[in-house]
């Protein structure tokens, strides 16, 4: 196979009444993709969302390809676990992303 750097921006909107505080995003392709995948990475973080607004966090791994000259046309299915704090008490949010476009 084959690896190219991929890059993945992440945005996480607070629809809360109060500051949270992201602590981790792992991200990695469900084990249905069979032509590409991303290599699974997890990043910590140490920033807050104030309640009402968004912010984009931007996330470097590697596509890996199980074959050489592979145009991506097959859409992706993402998992994004994100680890937050608010109020003093520790949230994991688990997406799922179907049919993501490289």
């Amino acid at each position: 196979g084959t690896t190219a750097p991929a890059a993945v921006d992440v945005t996480i909107k607070n629809r809360a009444t109060v500051p949270i505080q992201v602590r981790r995003i792992r991200l990695s392709t469900t084990s249905s993709m069979t032509d590409y995948a991303l290599q699974p990475m997890e990043r910590m973080f140490n920033e807050a969302v104030p309640p009402g607004e968004s912010k984009t966090f931007p996330l470097s791994t590697t596509a890996l390809a199980s074959r050489g000259g592979i145009t991506p046309a097959e859409p992706m299915n993402l998992r994004a676990e994100i680890s937050l704090e608010a109020n003093g008490s520790r949230y994991r949010e688990i997406f799922t992303l179907l049919g993501v476009l490289p």
